[in-house]
């Protein structure tokens, strides 16, 4: 809205941070990426800028000068999607995309605890496993449910916050294990192809600092 302005508060890296950015970028809502140094979050974190002492915040000042500042990733894209109409149609819908992101967030923990565990010989055997096992059967999840939509994404109706989710969290776990995604999977490849070459996200990739990770 005008008489809003939207700022994102997370490091410069994706992360946690690039659900909110691409949800910002798919909605049309114009944003500062305030990307702040590690040194800079300790100073923020010490002095209780943000709701939970965690990054990203997402800061909306109003014209009144007041200021809503909102924490969690998710929180933060599932309020954007709220306000722009991006979470489905209806109820079957809305709920199709909740199941969606919960799968999403529930893989990336599976893989964050392997990847973070401090048994090496169980880390290299949980990523092979992972790598093996638990990333194809959960593409082939996602294939599976947007082979059977009209839309060839989650919801019939057209894009929404769970293909953001899908999009962001299949570029993070492609970054963090340096392999792309198989191939075998056409509409995952076709989910991709869309969210990417939407003219928001598009010229929000384009435009982005490029990070590992």
């Amino acid at each position: 809205m005008a008489d809003e302005s939207y700022k994102l508060i997370y490091f410069n890296a994706r992360g946690n941070g690039e659900i909110p950015r691409l949800m910002l970028s798919l909605a049309g809502q114009p944003f500062e990426d305030h990307r702040v140094q590690r040194e800079q979050w300790i100073e923020m974190k010490s002095s209780g800028e943000t709701p939970f002492d965690q990054l990203p915040v997402l800061e909306i000042k109003k014209s009144d000068g007041s200021v809503f500042k909102l924490a969690q990733s998710h929180a933060i894209a599932q309020y954007i999607a709220n306000k722009y109409d991006l979470n489905g149609k209806n109820p079957h819908e809305q709920a199709k995309v909740d199941m969606y992101v919960e799968l999403m967030r529930d893989t990336v923990t599976s893989f964050m605890r392997i990847r973070f565990n401090p048994d090496e010989q169980a880390k290299e055997q949980g990523m092979k496993d992972f790598k093996e096992k638990t990333f194809p059967a959960f593409i082939g999840k996602i294939n599976d449910a947007t082979g059977h939509t009209k839309s060839g994404l989650i919801a019939d109706s057209g894009m929404t916050r769970g293909d953001v989710v899908v999009f962001a969290v299949l570029d993070i776990l492609s970054s963090m294990m340096g392999e792309n995604i198989p191939d075998g999977y056409p509409h995952v490849a076709k989910l991709i192809h869309a969210v990417e070459n939407h003219p928001h996200i598009s010229e929000w990739l384009k435009k982005r600092p490029k990070t590992d990770f």
